[in-house]
């Protein structure tokens, strides 16, 4: 399911949280609502290519979450 490496109890983790679940739904719900993307069946002679999204914790001015 995961690469291996040492992200990969990371992502296991955020897998398990249901309030990180909840808001990666949501981001995805926003995609489909603003039509940023369309999901379309993969033509038989291509190839899929893989995606990684990266999240960051964002901070305050004092340098709180």
């Amino acid at each position: 399911m995961f690469k291996q490496g040492h992200h990969s109890d990371h992502r296991v983790k955020a897998m398990q949280d249901e309030n990180w679940v909840k808001a990666m739904q949501e981001e995805l719900d926003q995609f489909q609502k603003n039509d940023i993307w369309k999901l379309v069946e993969l033509p038989k002679d291509k190839k899929a290519i893989g995606a990684t999204w990266v999240f960051c914790n964002k901070l305050d001015e004092n340098g709180k979450l």
